[in-house]
């Protein structure tokens, strides 16, 4: 673009692009969740927000709502943990660096299915974003198993023994086995 054309410009593009370049918004920052691919009830497990910053961050705030009922400890870089909206609140951060913002976290005892998370981040004050990543995990799905014990050779009509060693998935509260 010539030197000319800049100076035809209206001075609100010339303003806006100036603020655009300096930071001031943002845009390119970002917080990326990771989480394990399957809990298991009443197992701590770590969650980490990693935060990203584009040039021209000062100042950003983090925060990110857990499933209702599930246990919080270990928050990183002084973040609190507030249980009646089940959210976990960092910063806000003025020294323009980027974390690694992690809490340990335990499924409670009736926990199934899907559990899903929110979360957003707050950069410079004015860019509000969604925090990416993974977002939501699942119930593991142990498998029920049963393992058979008995002598690799028998003589008919003595008696031997035959143990059957049962592994169930969680929550299971009554089986049966038929062994013929």
């Amino acid at each position: 673009m010539s030197r000319n054309a800049i100076s035809k410009a209206p001075r609100w593009i010339l303003a806006l692009c100036l603020f655009l370049s300096s930071g001031l918004l943002a845009y390119g920052s970002s917080v990326v969740c990771s989480l394990p691919a399957s809990y298991n009830v009443g197992e701590p497990f770590t969650v980490t927000n990693q935060v990203f910053l584009d040039a021209g961050v000062g100042s950003y705030a983090v925060e990110d709502t857990i499933p209702a009922g599930w246990q919080v400890a270990d928050i990183s870089d002084d973040g609190t943990f507030d249980p009646l909206v089940n959210t976990i609140e960092w910063g806000p951060f003025f020294d323009g660096s980027p974390r690694s913002l992690t809490y340990q976290l335990t499924p409670s005892n009736d926990a199934i299915g899907t559990a899903e998370f929110s979360g957003m981040a707050v950069f410079n004050g004015t860019n509000e974003v969604s925090i990416l990543g993974q977002r939501n995990i699942v119930a593991s799905t142990s498998t029920n198993l049963i393992t058979c014990t008995m002598p690799a050779a028998f003589i008919p009509g003595v008696a031997f023994k035959v143990t059957n060693n049962v592994s169930v998935a969680y929550r299971i509260s009554a089986y049966a086995v038929q062994d013929t």
